[in-house]
């Protein structure tokens, strides 16, 4: 068992800097057992006034959250060391740095499962074998209704009347990712 670094219910839900399930803020992830990030995206609102429910609001909404599942009468906070480590700073797509391979996925705004499109799996990932790189060996992503022209090996279908919300997984991260040398790109509308 993991020693009991805080215990979310020792303090009132209003206090603190808001985390994920009030777990504890952490910068050094070294010592976590499970870390929770968070990934701001507005490009599936009209006139892309925030993501409503990004990772601020669910900090806040999640502060309701039990320390013990009131099923399972499981208790995360004993079995693993968890912190909320920030949010996801993007900066240029998609030089990925991970030691076995990177995802998105994309969740329906209004069900929060997988947003249910044409395309067999709603998602994406480098283990794609017809994936297209850049010239500087990056690769961009590409989400909306239609494929750009040339680009659907490289995009995943979204909803025009729906909202989605997008989860970037990266398995056995680099080192890059750790010291923050390495940030995942900025997502640009395109016409």
């Amino acid at each position: 068992m993991v020693e009991n670094v805080q215990n979310p219910m020792n303090e009132p839900r209003y206090s603190g800097i808001p985390t994920f399930m009030r777990a504890p803020l952490a910068t050094n992830l070294n010592s976590l057992d499970i870390a929770l990030v968070g990934v701001p995206y507005d490009g599936a609102v009209e006139a892309r006034s925030g993501a409503r429910q990004g990772p601020r609001q669910i900090r806040d909404m999640s502060s309701m959250m039990r320390a013990i599942h009131h099923v399972t009468r499981i208790n995360p906070y004993k079995l693993c060391r968890i912190a909320d480590v920030g949010d996801v700073h993007f900066k240029q797509i998609f030089d990925v740095v991970a030691k076995d391979f990177w995802s998105f996925m994309v969740y329906s705004g209004q069900h929060r499962s997988m947003l249910q499109t044409d395309q067999q799996f709603p998602g994406i990932d480098s283990k794609k074998k017809d994936l297209q790189k850049n010239d500087d060996g990056s690769i961009t992503v590409y989400f909306g209704p239609k494929a750009p022209a040339g680009k659907e090996s490289n995009w995943v279908q979204t909803l025009p009347d729906k909202s989605f919300n997008l989860l970037y997984r990266m398995y056995g991260p680099l080192e890059p990712w750790f010291d923050k040398t390495w940030k995942l790109g900025d997502f640009e509308l395109i016409e």
